[in-house]
């Protein structure tokens, strides 16, 4: 079954954000996909992917790994594909710098990044605006 048809039995598929990383750069220079979704009010799982730099990068296969390992946090309730990797006995991060505020690529209920908190309050703020005019009609 497609990730996207799974969300949509669950009744989550408006809850999904994606955004690339790294932020302010041009297009051309955006490697890694993130995909964010509110379980529920306050929950939220989170994917990550990232491309090789021999690789094409292309938006919508970043998209789908990205959401293929948000869902993979919401199955199992749990982090998993540590960004960290061991090398001859040496821990040393396998993603680049500016994603220094990550931990998993497969995260249940992370600590969400000031830009993710940024675009969850005006997503909230617009919400309520929405139920308001549909209150005064």
């Amino acid at each position: 079954m497609r990730n996207e048809q799974k969300l949509k039995e669950i009744g989550l598929e408006d809850k999904v954000i994606y955004y690339r990383l790294p932020l302010g750069v041009p297009k051309a220079e955006h490697r890694t996909t993130v995909c964010l979704v509110e379980v529920s009010r306050g929950v939220f799982v989170r994917g990550i992917s990232h491309c090789s730099n021999q690789d094409q990068f292309t938006k919508r296969v970043g998209r789908a790994i990205a959401l293929g390992r948000a869902i993979q946090a919401m199955e199992k309730k749990e982090n998993s594909n540590s960004i960290y990797a061991l090398r001859a006995g040496v821990e040393y991060r396998s993603l680049p710098f500016y994603l220094e505020e990550f931990y998993y690529k497969s995260a249940y209920n992370p600590l969400l990044t000031s830009y993710e908190n940024e675009i969850m309050q005006a997503r909230y703020r617009a919400m309520e605006n929405y139920r308001k005019e549909g209150s005064q009609a």
